[in-house]
């Protein structure tokens, strides 16, 4: 009798492929997961099996769960890449003293404004990335980042790791980009931001909100970065 191929269950099919993501370091420890809906999408299985291959990386200690906080990167993986640098995510300058982490990234139902932003024509989501950016180890800005998944249809965000988002903007998805719109105030941070960037709540910070915008004056992508006075920073405005 002719042995038939064995197939693993699928919830450890899914829990392999997020073990191989830490593996290669495109999530380091420490980092914090996507939430379950990302997974469910990124992956096209239901939540039973997102959440069964959780408990199951949990069990074998590559992830952690924190109360109140979420699944993150187990610190038994620190010591494994304790020399790797803080992971990247496409989105640092070419100043080599200047590093990204990711906080958390999902994808959302766009608000009122966002639809608004995104001219969605119809109720649709949009990826929400959350990123803490460095100089020289020191934070200095965090982002709110949201890209326009009507444009960006399947996302990879894993590939942001190793290329830049204008490239995958216009070489992967054949979009032009055209221009950056940019507004400036000033605000004060959650105690949440306060408590990453290591400032005090009551601190007035530069807020920049800028829309990155195509040929046809879509938007592409829009953030809202506070900025500390850990470095000095120069402006230049073309009219």
């Amino acid at each position: 009798m002719a042995k038939g191929r064995t197939t693993l269950p699928l919830y450890l099919q899914i829990a392999a492929r997020i073990k191989k993501h830490i593996e290669d370091e495109e999530l380091m420890a420490g980092d914090r997961l996507p939430f379950e809906s990302w997974f469910i999408e990124h992956f096209n299985v239901s939540r039973v099996t997102v959440r069964k291959a959780i408990d199951h990386l949990i069990a074998e200690g590559v992830i952690e769960r924190r109360p109140y906080q979420g699944l993150y990167v187990s610190q038994k993986e620190m010591q494994m890449h304790s020399d790797s640098p803080i992971y990247s995510f496409g989105l640092s300058d070419d100043d080599p003293n200047i590093t990204s982490k990711i906080i958390s990234f999902d994808t959302l139902s766009a608000s009122d404004k966002l639809q608004q932003i995104f001219q969605y024509e119809q109720e649709e989501k949009t990826y929400y990335i959350n990123i803490l950016r460095y100089y020289n180890g020191k934070p200095f800005t965090i982002q709110s980042v949201y890209l326009n998944k009507e444009l960006l249809t399947d996302l990879d965000i894993f590939a942001l790791k190793d290329r830049p988002l204008y490239e995958i903007i216009e070489k992967d998805y054949g979009l032009n980009i055209s221009h950056l719109n940019v507004t400036m105030s000033i605000s004060v941070p959650t105690e949440e931001q306060a408590e990453w960037l290591c400032v005090s709540p009551l601190d007035n910070l530069l807020e920049a909100t800028d829309s990155l915008c195509l040929s046809d004056n879509r938007v592409v992508r829009y953030a809202i970065s506070l900025y500390t006075n850990a470095i000095d920073y120069n402006y230049t405005v073309y009219k």
